[in-house]
């Protein structure tokens, strides 16, 4: 039997999991529950389990520290967590740790556990008996039939159907796209070590993500990098299946940034039809990701625009023009001018007698510009964006009335405007609260705004004028004004000679240091001192 230990400060969770699953029956044994860290630890020094199933968030001390304090002590236990989606941060740090696998404890089934806890039995503890052996050799033939499928490597199509049929892969052959997926080298991912539990996270997500809506494959093909092919479970318009298949996308990056601090970035092909055109599909989702190196994208999905133009496609050249726009009038807190956006889109679809479904597209572009603008501020409070998110996925997805949606969209927009105009406002205050420390502690020294500039990567002539409006004065006014406010004290506190003075405040000559303090205090130094 393999030993398992279960730690929760929950008393349900614990019991549920106890009374769920059919332990014995699966070659497992509960040696013990915990209700803490520290309770679990001591349980652990008494006999030692094979597997512990742990939550990650707990009191006192939480499963991270839980985790350390194992590895410290050198047991050999393989570890599973169990996670609820506000603890992310948590678990992207549990991955590195050498943790087995993870559990949302959102929608967490039974046979989501035993599944879990089967193949970290299987992993460790199985031997090499010749079925297992041959069950892993087929398991990679079969995610090889899929990444030749996808990547459009097999371009004849009764191959292709014989793939389908030897391994039951669930291959779409109408109104699908091709995915291509990979992860984002940027200075903020720095600090993630790419390794396979990392990979398997990913490609955990991407499959979460998608398999409520849409039929299809996702394979990881090499080190940080997935494929997909992707149709939706239900038929509509094309160019509403190409848009819900976008949206699928973009949830998948944001899903993935959320769940494990990862950045990836997606090129989506356009729509396709028969077995025939994975290959066109592949090479269109390669050039479309590989795009990039162009060109940015607020939500990291690639287009390739140059493909032969969809139904969607011309639709969304109309409202690209909107979008670009709207996002200018969002970082400038153009507010008349977001309003009169969002008015002229809602005159165009009344004007052409568009659709419901294409009103949608239209503005859910608007709101996905607005809510990349959120996403990217980091440290602000938008408790009253997350209240409108939840109003508005309802409003954009199911509203039945033009005006309801455009006002609700306009609504969003102006509230992002004033968010984004607190954010620049904090974030500068923030650049020169920054400097102004520095010059505080370093005004003896040789400081110039050249230098300064240099030394916090801002450009010069930007500099000036931040600093300028932040604190009203020139930088040269400000750091003048400091050194000579400590003069003034030296002189006053000290018996330091003028010419030590003017060493200690940073000034170059004594002589310039008199002029300097006459100019500014209507006295020289040797008379000031003498007051």
């Amino acid at each position: 039997m393999i030993k398992v230990l279960i730690v929760d400060d929950d008393s349900l969770t614990r019991i549920g999991l106890m009374s769920s699953i059919e332990w014995e029956e699966n070659g497992f044994q509960v040696i013990g529950e915990a209700e803490s860290g520290e309770e679990a630890l001591e349980m652990c020094r008494r006999q030692v389990p094979d597997i512990m199933l742990t939550d990650i968030s707990m009191a006192e001390m939480n499963g991270i520290e839980l985790i350390e304090n194992i590895k410290e002590k050198g047991y050999d236990i393989k570890i599973i967590i169990l996670t609820c989606y506000e603890n992310f941060s948590f678990l992207h740090k549990a991955l590195h740790m050498g943790v087995e696998d993870y559990i949302l404890k959102v929608g967490m089934m039974p046979s989501d556990i035993l599944k879990v806890l089967q193949k970290v039995k299987d992993k460790y503890w199985s031997g090499f008996l010749p079925d297992k052996e041959k069950d892993k050799e087929n398991n990679y033939e079969k995610l090889a039939a899929v990444e030749s499928v996808i990547m459009g490597y097999v371009d004849d199509e009764e191959e292709t159907k014989g793939l389908i049929s030897r391994y039951s892969l669930r291959i779409p052959e109408k109104d699908y796209c091709v995915l291509q997926m990979k992860i984002v080298y940027q200075t903020e991912n720095h600090n993630y070590h790419l390794n396979s539990i990392l990979c398997k996270s990913i490609l955990k997500v991407l499959l979460e993500t998608a398999q409520k809506e849409c039929f299809g494959e996702i394979v990881q093909c090499s080190e940080g990098e997935f494929a997909a092919a992707l149709t939706l479970r239900e038929e509509g318009e094309i160019r509403d299946s190409y848009y819900r298949l976008y949206l699928l996308a973009v949830n998948m990056v944001k899903l993935v940034k959320q769940s494990l601090g990862v950045d990836i970035c997606i090129g989506i092909s356009s729509l396709h039809y028969g077995f025939k055109k994975y290959r066109r599909a592949a090479e269109e989702a390669s050039e479309a990701i590989n795009s990039r190196f162009f060109r940015e994208s607020a939500n990291g999905v690639y287009e390739l625009h140059q493909t032969v133009e969809t139904e969607y496609q011309a639709g969304n050249k109309i409202i690209a023009g909107h979008v670009r726009n709207i996002y200018d009038f969002l970082i400038s807190n153009n507010r008349e001018e977001l309003i009169r956006s969002v008015a002229a889109i809602e005159n165009e679809i009344r004007e052409n007698k568009m659709n419901m479904q294409t009103a949608r597209m239209y503005f859910i572009s608007v709101y996905i510009c607005a809510s990349g603008v959120l996403d990217g501020m980091d440290g602000m409070d938008l408790s009253c964006e997350e209240e409108m998110l939840v109003q508005g996925k309802q409003i954009l997805f199911q509203g039945e009335s033009l005006n309801e949606i455009a006002e609700y969209v306009k609504n969003y927009l102006l509230l992002a405007a004033d968010k984004f105009a607190g954010f620049k406002t904090r974030k500068k205050n923030a650049i020169i609260t920054v400097v102004l420390n520095y010059v505080d502690s370093h005004y003896a020294e040789e400081i110039s705004l050249d230098s300064i500039a240099e030394r916090f990567h801002i450009n010069t002539a930007y500099f000036c004028k931040l600093f300028k409006s932040v604190t009203g004065k020139t930088f040269i006014e400000y750091l003048t004004d400091k050194r000579i406010e400590i003069a003034r004290k030296l002189l006053k506190t000290t018996d330091l000679k003028t010419y030590q003075v003017a060493e200690n405040t940073g000034f170059q000559t004594p002589e310039y240091f008199s002029k300097i303090f006459k100019k500014m205090t209507g006295y020289s130094p040797k008379d000031y001192k003498n007051l």
